[in-house]
């Protein structure tokens, strides 16, 4: 699975097991795309998306089929989930991966092979500009949170959500999506570097990092 919080959430919401011999597929739940890798049991692979496509995923897997997917949580009955196949087309692994997101109540949409997906990628960023706006004191964590709210509509803002993803498992999404895209706009902010660095989960404890570098420089050098 993974050691994150959407893969808790799974875990809590879904069956699984953990005997491979009752298994029909392996739910790949880490992000950072080298930690993946081909696994004893030649079962599909369905794996989480956040950083990477699903092509590019692939060769960590050797021969088997693989699917990516990608949502954006925390899970509920509204929630989406968009499933990617390989560049090569759709096989057994994406096909697996819809059937047991809609066994389990969830909406599936088969898209073009992309990182990220949609939705994450799109909250990914916003993230990471709110994070940007903090760090240059626009404003407070809670205000950019409530004004993104009332704004949008959201049901909750860009550094809730942040922390509900955890820290560091978005951070590795934004250096995945970076380096496949080639996008300056997805270079994780230095600030929300350090707060990871510093195992900080919380926006609203960071008063002190805020004022140690010029946030504009940083983000250029």
């Amino acid at each position: 699975m993974g050691p994150n919080a959407l893969a808790q959430e799974l875990r809590r919401r879904f069956r699984h097991t953990e005997d491979v011999r009752e298994a029909g597929f392996v739910l790949d739940c880490r992000v950072l795309l080298e930690r993946k890798a081909d696994f004893l049991e030649d079962l599909p692979v369905v794996t989480l998306a956040w950083g990477h496509s699903a092509s590019a995923a692939r060769p960590n897997y050797g021969a088997r089929p693989v699917a990516g997917f990608s949502l954006v949580p925390p899970l509920g009955e509204a929630t989406v989930v968009e499933v990617m196949a390989p560049l090569s087309g759709p096989n057994a692994a994406s096909e697996v991966a819809r059937r047991y997101f809609e066994a389990h109540g969830h909406p599936t949409l088969l898209l073009p092979d992309q990182p990220g997906g949609v939705g994450f990628r799109v909250l990914a960023l916003l993230i990471n500009e709110a994070v940007s706006a903090l760090a240059e004191g626009v404003a407070t964590a809670a205000d950019l949170d409530k004004a993104m709210r009332l704004g949008t509509g959201y049901p909750r803002g860009p550094l809730e959500w942040a922390e509900l993803i955890w820290l560091k498992p978005l951070l590795r999404a934004l250096e995945g999506l970076h380096a496949e895209l080639g996008e300056d706009r997805y270079r994780p902010h230095p600030l929300l570097r350090r707060m990871v660095a510093a195992g900080l989960e919380s926006f609203g404890s960071i008063a002190g990092l805020t004022a140690t570098a010029n946030p504009v420089e940083e983000q250029s050098a």
